[in-house]
């Protein structure tokens, strides 16, 4: 019993090392993202002063090759290349990729965001069922919980709601199992 205690109490010593990093480079995406979404957002606004200026600098700037990818409802990803130069002169495409870019920035950015929020829950949690007695203690159920919906959003944007949907029952079957512990683990020590 003391040897499964001391294991658990050394992998939650890892675990607490290991969210302090993930939340770094949590941070350090919120950053990129917002950096990112800042030159989007100044890249469609002074949608003019950046056509003269790749007008201006053609052999500079408008050679550089873009990659337009389309996503497909398969692994499939289709890219079109086109210039720098003919893709100012086509607005509504540019704007278009503007969006698109914006538009995966900010799941970037929310992305980032619930990944700190994860990190913290599971840094708690660590940090909990290492001072606990037994690993099965109801103070981790709320944490428990809302790491597991916090788990579930975070697949639900970096993958398909089916793959969401499939986790999220998944974690719901742990959830209870980790109850059903919780209340066997409370009638022990009540009968002892």
């Amino acid at each position: 019993m003391e040897q499964n205690k001391e294991k658990i109490n050394k992998f939650s010593r890892g675990v607490v090392g290991i969210s302090k990093v993930g939340k770094i480079c949590a941070i350090i995406g919120i950053v990129g993202c917002a950096i990112a979404l800042i030159f989007l957002a100044i890249a469609a606004f002074a949608y003019d002063p950046f056509v003269e200026y790749v007008r201006a600098n053609p052999d500079t700037i408008g050679n550089i090759e873009i990659n337009l990818g389309e996503k497909g409802n398969l692994i499939l990803v289709v890219f079109d290349k086109i210039t720098l130069g003919e893709l100012i002169e086509h607005k509504e495409l540019m704007m278009t990729t503007l969006g698109d870019a914006a538009i995966e920035c900010v799941e970037g950015l929310v992305s980032c965001i619930i990944t700190l929020i994860l990190m913290n829950f599971i840094k708690g949690m660590f940090e909990k069922l290492e001072k606990s007695e037994s690993p099965f203690n109801t103070d981790l159920n709320k944490d428990l919980k809302k790491s597991f919906i916090a788990l579930t959003l975070l697949v639900l944007i970096n993958a398909s709601w089916i793959v969401a949907a499939i986790v999220g029952l998944t974690l719901v079957i742990v959830y209870y199992l980790y109850q059903y512990g919780t209340s066997l683990q409370k009638d022990v020590d009540e009968t002892i």
